[in-house]
């Protein structure tokens, strides 16, 4: 029989070609097979993380009636010079005509505002989704604006007790909508609104003089009206039902920005087509047990570890996970903001201690001319307890010579001057420190004079 003639070289070419890709796809078939049917994890049991909001009809909702006096605010406070507008929530360049005209028309708001406080119970918006609009949380920072700018304005025509009466409705106004088992949204306007009323109560204190007996109550309430374990839990818990949401479409929940890289868009698409690099069931157990330890570190007694800050220790404890790329990608990037979320808890509760010993001060001062030279000296004709640093379990820092009521922090802050300027240091960091300007500063008392030595 004949040799049948020798191909063409390029339809022999052609022919290596074709057997070289076929030998490829069955080589990258089973990995391509892999790759797209990775098993997740069974779900995971996140029952106690189901939201749980109470039925309350709208008279008997704190939230719903301090939404009701929040739509009665027509003053635009927002086109008003913005400076002017926070320097006068804090007392500062006070302009009298102008807060008349911000506060002409606003009686029908405050009645409002006094039953939100004495409602016991509030559900403000809850869902896996975002559950509130931006008019919403325009809407209660006008309105706690406006009524920092009535405590001032009642202070400055003669009626200082009446200022801090209203200062303590507006404190019980937050601590509605922290109890609210809303979104976290609502929580953390809680905590604005809490921060502002406490300037405020230091300011009229020290510039108006409320009468002692006031003020000793005033005390009492504050340390009643600590923001309480379980809203801080429902915060988190909130946390995680958005987190969860968010899995459910990675893309436009975490990297819709139009700022995030091309690149990167294209990857998280494609890594939701494959198992392998996303499994959203282990995605939400590891961040659910990252969300039930910081609830077990809520208020511990000397603050909380510091590995739930440190981003190295969640790298480690991850790396021992295989696949599951984009996941642990986005575990990184959110669990250590629970860390924040506690540091922002043990801000909050150290804050309230500060302003204690701060009132407690002012009373002091007023009885004995002079500041004490320790706290301990306070108790217990001004406060039952020094009031505690939650940062380190600790009693909150004071200094006579330093003028100075502070926190530690996470990062051991320390006022070690007379020349600091505790307000500055506020304004720049997350640190809890208040300056007694009430009280001249302390003088050494001169060298006694040199006697001559007999010869």
């Amino acid at each position: 029989m004949a040799t049948p003639p020798p191909l063409p070289g390029s339809q022999r070419r052609r022919r290596i070609w074709a057997k070289f890709f076929v030998a490829l796809v069955l080589l990258l078939l089973p990995v391509v097979l892999w790759l797209y049917i990775s098993p997740d994890e069974p779900p995971p049991d996140v029952s106690d993380f189901t939201a749980k909001p109470r039925q309350l009809p709208n008279d008997q909702n704190a939230y719903a009636i301090i939404m009701q006096a929040a739509a009665l605010v027509t003053t635009d406070l927002f086109k008003a010079n913005s400076d002017q507008l926070n320097d006068m929530t804090k007392g500062k360049n006070w302009d009298a005509p102008l807060a008349r005209t911000w506060l002409d028309g606003t009686d029908a708001i405050w009645p409002l505002w006094e039953q939100a406080a004495r409602t016991p119970q509030g559900q403000a918006p809850s869902g896996t989704a975002v559950g509130y609009t931006n008019s919403d949380v325009q809407a209660i920072n006008n309105l706690n604006k406006l009524a920092q700018i009535r405590a001032w304005d009642l202070a400055h025509n003669g009626k200082p007790d009446a200022a801090i009466e209203f200062l303590f409705t507006t404190l019980q106004v937050a601590q509605r909508l922290e109890q609210s088992r809303g979104d976290p949204i609502y929580y953390h306007i809680a905590t604005g609104i809490r921060g502002t009323v406490l300037n405020s109560l230091r300011g009229i204190t020290t510039e108006f003089k409320p009468p002692a007996v006031l003020l000793r109550q005033t005390l009492r309430q504050m340390e009643a009206n600590r923001p309480g374990k379980e809203a801080f839990a429902n915060l988190l818990r909130g946390e995680y039902r958005g987190f969860s949401h968010g899995l459910e479409n990675p893309e436009a929940a975490y990297f819709g920005s139009k700022d995030v890289d091309e690149g990167l868009h294209l990857y998280v698409k494609i890594s939701t087509y494959f198992p392998y690099f996303f499994h959203p069931n282990q995605t939400r157990r590891i961040y659910a047990e990252a969300i039930r330890n910081s609830i077990g570190a809520i208020d511990l007694p000397t603050g909380y570890p510091g590995d739930l800050r440190n981003i190295d220790n969640l790298r480690k404890i991850l790396s021992g996970f295989h696949g599951n790329n984009l996941g642990l990608a986005l575990l990184v990037a959110s669990v250590p903001f629970q860390a924040n979320e506690l540091d922002m808890r043990l801000t909050q509760q150290s804050r309230l201690s500060a302003n204690e010993a701060f009132l407690a001060l002012v009373l002091y001062h007023r009885d004995h001319g002079e500041l004490p030279a320790t706290l301990d000296t306070l108790v217990p004709d001004y406060l039952p307890a020094v009031p505690r640093d939650y940062f380190d379990g600790q009693p909150i820092r004071y200094s006579r010579d330093f003028r100075a009521v502070w926190s530690v922090g996470n990062d051991h802050f320390a006022v070690t001057s007379a020349d600091l300027d505790p307000e500055e240091i506020a304004h720049h960091s997350d640190n809890v420190c208040l300056p007694l300007d009430f009280a001249a500063p302390v003088v050494d008392p001169p060298p006694a004079p040199a006697t001559a030595r007999p010869l």
